[in-house]
């Protein structure tokens, strides 16, 4: 397949097209707004009641929306007079509206909006601008939160492209050793377009379909060139609020130099724990427990003989947990830290790939304000990671006829800040990553030659649309 797909010319297509936006419109319209009760049209008129004798506007806006007349009850919406008590309820109103229209993301900005005011005037605790049943406020937003949200999890759009610098340009996985090394530093372009959409969406179940491609061309090191190419299914079952359970299939597709590198179809079913959140603050809490087996086989396309042949099955098993930090328990900066391990095993019809293998992981997440942009989000990623190979044969590749084995370093920074936020049309994030990679190998060839030890540093900037 060539790696034309996603050349830069195609991204900058694939680009207008989507900001021209003509398919918004459709998108979350398979879900009806939440009904607008009559009892809360009653309480919106006792704060909002006009002095001259003119209908009510909430009491209008209520009964043209209903009626299908968007437009004229965002109109009639205008003419309220914006006070702490008819904030709530205009924002009620408005993002019913917008969800009407097609446009949960504007109509979420408003539903959290009116939560926001909610939760400021309930703080005055003053009965004279307080109304008497907030309770039913706070449960038509909290719903109607819930909706948009549902909304814009049907469908789900990323595009990314960045620019980075490898010190030494290496691919696991290819050649006849499985390790390619360059020796040299290169520069690269890469693109990532990741599309999802819930074929399924309640309460209780999900099932989604993704789609992924993503591509990478090194400026002087054609043979370097990588495509990968995946479609998922992944089914959701919630059995309470805190359990729930996953199954997910895909199927990959990779080439390297234009050329077939491997397929590999998996399955794997999981288990999700949702720890209930503590009432009061604490330095550290349990968020999430992840345990996943994943089987899957693993074909490889390119031409190799019969002693190096790769082809055959991997199953593995992962363990994840999520902790948050809030080292000031103030409630209002937290921290996110992700430690996992997958234990696997690969079989294959050869005889020198056949090995288990241990992966460890850790990241940080830490939320960060950029003074330039004091408004928008921004955070601070710290990765590392290890990962040990241990075949089971003796490597043909050693002058001794020795046992294998593989130790992989990585350690990483990602500095991540929202730059545009649109209602409409998505959000723009900004990228910076530097990574650090090493490995060590206790092979060495007859020829005296390290083929499976090397060393490098990537830095990169990264641009992410997300919708």
């Amino acid at each position: 397949m060539p790696n034309y797909l996603l050349s830069p010319r195609t991204v900058v297509k694939v680009m207008k097209w989507i900001l021209s936006a003509p398919w918004l419109p459709i998108v979350g319209v398979f879900a009806p707004s939440p009904i607008v009760c009559s009892a809360f049209v009653a309480e919106a008129t006792k704060v909002a009641q006009p002095h001259n004798g003119d209908a009510n506007p909430f009491d209008e806006a209520a009964g043209l929306i209903q009626e299908g007349k968007i437009e004229e009850a965002l109109t009639k919406l205008d003419s309220v007079p914006l006070t702490q008590t008819t904030q709530p309820f205009l924002s009620y109103f408005r993002g019913v509206a917008y969800l009407e229209l097609g446009q949960p993301r504007k109509a979420l900005r408003y539903f959290e909006e009116g939560l926001e005011a909610l939760a400021a005037m309930t703080r005055i605790q003053d009965p004279s601008v307080v109304p008497s049943d907030w309770d039913e406020l706070r449960r038509l937003l909290a719903d109607a939160h819930e909706q948009a949200l549902h909304e814009l999890s049907n469908f789900g759009l990323s595009l990314r492209m960045g620019l980075a610098y490898d010190s030494n340009v290496t691919f696991r996985g290819g050649g006849p050793t499985g390790v390619l090394i360059a020796g040299r530093g290169d520069g690269l372009f890469a693109t990532e377009l990741a599309m999802g959409y819930a074929l399924i969406n309640d309460a209780d179940q999900k099932l989604a379909w993704m789609i992924r491609a993503s591509d990478s061309w090194h400026f002087s090191i054609g043979e370097f060139n990588y495509q990968d190419y995946a479609t998922s299914l992944l089914y959701t079952r919630k059995l309470n609020s805190s359990w729930e359970l996953d199954l997910w299939g895909v199927c990959d597709l990779s080439y390297l130099d234009n050329q077939p590198l491997q397929a590999t179809q998996s399955i794997a079913p999981g288990i999700r724990y949702r720890w209930p959140v503590p009432d009061e603050v604490r330095v550290l809490a349990a968020e999430e427990t992840f345990l996943e087996y994943r089987l899957g086989w693993v074909e490889y396309l390119a031409s190799t003989s019969p002693e190096l042949d790769r082809d055959g099955l991997a199953n593995s098993i992962r363990l994840e947990q999520s902790l948050l930090l809030d080292p000031l328990q103030k409630g209002d900066w937290r921290c996110r830290l992700t430690a996992g391990y997958r234990w696997g095993s690969v079989s294959t019809e050869g005889a020198e790939y056949d090995r288990q293998f241990h992966l460890f992981d850790l990241r940080l997440a830490v939320p960060i304000q950029n003074p330039m942009l004091p408004h928008k989000e921004a955070r601070l990623e710290l990765l590392g990671g290890g990962l040990i190979n241990d075949y089971r044969n003796r490597s043909q590749f050693d002058r001794y006829g020795g046992d294998r084995s593989e130790l992989i370093m990585t350690a990483g920074l990602v500095f991540s800040q929202q730059v545009l936020e649109d209602a409409e049309r998505g959000e723009l994030w900004l990228h910076g990553l530097v990574f650090w990679n090493n490995s060590d190998s206790n092979v060495d060839t007859r020829e005296g030659l390290d083929p499976f030890r090397y060393e490098k540093v990537l830095v990169g900037i990264q641009i992410e649309w997300r919708f």
